[in-house]
């Protein structure tokens, strides 16, 4: 088997130099264009709810929406329980296209809140368009008819239904493609120096 020396691997590394660079090009190339061919963007659907009282008092109205804005991060937590989200996977399972599990529907739905707003932002993140879509409606009616289980005197109303009109798509990012192409491309490059060094040494 072919040995080196620490001083003619490096002479071999230096000499040979633009071989492990050509190769990292290459390979950071055709990886980055391979993952970008087989990528698949995650879709985000929106709908928007508002939380209201089911009987206003003109006379203690102010006192009645700082209860509500008190209770916007008990509802948050609600939507995301176990309680809410079997419902709605039940819901959903109804549908025999559907092929979700309720791990992955806890995962993809988010909620948002904004300080000193009674409206709610149920996002859900899912491969398909049409199941982002389902899934952020779907949670929003849950809580609609479950809003009694936190708050017997609060009423939710939909403002905006999630539609596959304006849902968001992941851009592609292929930093890490890249990277590894490189760092493969290197790795080769490197050992194809050793050989050719190996090779040029018996000689």
């Amino acid at each position: 088997m072919q040995q080196f020396s620490l001083k003619q691997l490096v002479t071999t590394v230096l000499k040979f130099w633009y071989i492990p660079l050509i190769l990292a090009l290459i390979g950071g190339f055709f990886s980055h264009s391979y993952a970008k061919r087989g990528y698949q963007p995650a879709y985000t659907a929106k709908s928007s709810i508002m939380i209201k009282l089911k009987h206003e008092s003109s006379n203690h109205l102010q006192q009645q929406v700082d209860g509500e804005l008190g209770l916007m991060g008990t509802y948050r937590d609600f939507i995301s329980s176990s309680k809410v989200m079997n419902k709605v996977h039940k819901q959903l399972a109804q549908n025999k296209s559907y092929k979700g599990t309720i791990s992955a529907l806890k995962k993809g739905v988010t909620v948002d809140t904004t300080a000193d707003s009674l409206i709610m932002h149920i996002q859900s993140t899912d491969r398909s368009k049409s199941v982002a879509v389902k899934e952020s409606n779907a949670v929003a009616q849950g809580f609609k008819k479950q809003v009694a289980t936190v708050s017997s005197t609060s009423k939710v109303t939909i403002l905006d239904k999630a539609s596959t009109k304006n849902v968001s798509a992941s851009s592609f990012s292929g930093k890490k493609a890249i990277l590894y192409g490189v760092i493969l491309g290197g790795v080769i490059g490197v050992l194809g120096e050793l050989i050719i060094g190996g090779l040029l040494k018996r000689k």
